[in-house]
């Protein structure tokens, strides 16, 4: 049974915040779209800060990092992240993965995140580049796609790249 609750009652003293008892936020049962709804609790809301990595998925090695930065927001099962890296020396090899997303993914397909910039990331002339979250894992392969075939294979590990930014949403379980 659900017990309905004032506004006013979830105010937070004099800070202006509205705190959700336990059960979150109840949306209703009801749909705009022409889906069919699955889950109408709004139970989780978090945003902070992760550190990604990279790695050679033959050899992981070690990276000596200029930029490493990570920034997420989760909203339900939906974990938007902000990835920044640099790096002036790697010893891995074989093709780059990064590390250490802030939740592990869903079991389903792969979700793609979008490299909005990249500063001396090598891939092949006709390719471009994006970022697949592995199912069920924390981590996500750097991918080169041929423009004109959509085969994609792993970028080869660079043992110094600038500047690479990433962002992205994917599912969790």
């Amino acid at each position: 049974m659900t017990t309905a609750v004032k506004l006013s009652e979830l105010i937070n003293g004099n800070s202006s915040q509205i705190v959700v008892p336990s059960g979150g936020v109840n949306f209703g049962t009801s749909t705009d779209g022409s889906g069919t709804v699955t889950g109408v609790v709004l139970d989780d809301y978090e945003e902070g800060t992760w550190t990604p990595t990279i790695s050679g998925d033959s050899s992981a090695g070690i990276g000596t990092y200029t930029i490493q930065l990570g920034t997420y927001v989760k909203v339900g099962n939906l974990v938007h992240v902000n990835i920044r890296l640099g790096w002036s020396d790697h010893t891995g090899s074989g093709g780059m993965l990064i590390n250490g997303l802030p939740f592990t993914s869903s079991n389903n397909a792969y979700a793609n995140l979008g490299v909005s910039f990249r500063d001396g990331l090598v891939i092949s002339a006709g390719h471009t580049c994006n970022v697949s979250v592995i199912p069920n894992n924390t981590v996500a392969n750097i991918l080169e796609i041929a423009t004109s075939t959509d085969n994609a294979s792993l970028v080869s590990m660079d043992t110094s790249v600038p500047d690479i930014a990433i962002s992205g949403t994917y599912t969790v379980a």
